[in-house]
């Protein structure tokens, strides 16, 4: 009943029909078991030690189908201990036991004995494929690709893909990766499913058509992303030599060693003109001693 006016107001909440507004229900957290845990890392590294103990002849005495579906299954199960990586490097990022930002995968290195490359390998594919949501603010986190995790935890694919395709959507501008990444997810898992893994190489132009941009970087953005790195020496005095360039270089160098890019070959011998021999072989014919 309003006061001021008499009339009679239904309240809004009691009359609406039974069941409008049940709140959903929320989907109770994957929490296992730390004992199953432990106990299944245990037997994995038994069944490693098993396999390793029947040495290279007992591989030799099954055929070749068996063979191949063994190894297929080896690798299968290689490429399913990503998400394990994947959900180690988050619990720890979520703990603050690994620091954050580009000193994380140097300590991840550092402290189980990886290199740095492979480091960052596994914590950019756990920034994708992870399964838990980081509530905490101060650890930056990446659009997540649920679709290609699932590809991931059935042994499609490892994190070496997973971070090539995390280059390839964070080489896109800042306010078009999410969208693109949400976009791009399931068609890229199907690819990997159908072409497999190496197919992430070449998905720059679909995720630049998702995005909607004909050129992501402008000639500023060129001059400023180029240059040369001269690596170790290695041991047989070699330098590797490692980069960026602009499309302009890019395309002189190509042409450059399209013409003279030809293994050095010793230099030609002249052939004699009044034989078959050349001059070096008839200096040591007829040098003392040949006969």
């Amino acid at each position: 009943m309003d006061d001021t006016t008499g009339t009679t107001t239904a309240d809004p909440w009691t009359d609406l029909p039974d069941g409008q507004f049940i709140q959903e229900e929320i989907a109770p957290l994957p929490f296992g078991s730390t004992a199953d845990l432990v106990n299944a890392v245990a037997a994995l590294d038994d069944a490693v030690e098993t396999i390793l103990a029947q040495g290279e002849h007992t591989w030799s005495r099954i055929s070749t189908g068996e063979r191949e579906e063994l190894y297929r299954r080896l690798e299968r199960s290689r490429r399913k201990l990503t998400a394990a990586d994947a959900a180690m490097v988050t619990s720890l990022r979520t703990a603050f036991a690994m620091p954050c930002g580009p000193r994380g995968p140097r300590w991840l290195a550092r402290t189980f004995g990886l290199t740095l490359r492979e480091a960052k390998t596994r914590v950019a594919a756990a920034d994708r494929i992870t399964t838990t949501e980081i509530t905490n603010l101060a650890v930056p986190t990446s659009t997540h690709l649920p679709v290609l995790g699932d590809a991931v935890r059935d042994g499609v694919l490892d994190a070496e893909p997973v971070a090539r395709l995390d280059r390839l959507l964070r080489a896109l501008p800042h306010e078009v990766q999410d969208r693109v990444a949400t976009a791009a997810d399931a068609p890229v898992a199907e690819l990997v499913r159908t072409a497999g893994p190496d197919a992430v190489a070449d998905l720059r132009p679909f995720l630049t058509g998702i995005a909607g941009i004909d050129e992501t970087y402008t000639d500023d953005d060129r001059a400023r992303l180029r240059g040369v790195t001269i690596g170790r020496q290695r041991d047989d005095g070699m330098s590797p030599i490692s980069g960026d360039l602009t499309p302009e270089l890019a395309s002189i160098l190509q042409r450059l060693t399209a013409d003279h890019a030809n293994p050095r070959r010793p230099h030609r011998r002249r052939r004699c003109c009044r034989c078959c021999r050349c001059c070096r072989c008839r200096r040591a014919w007829h040098s003392p001693g040949s006969r």
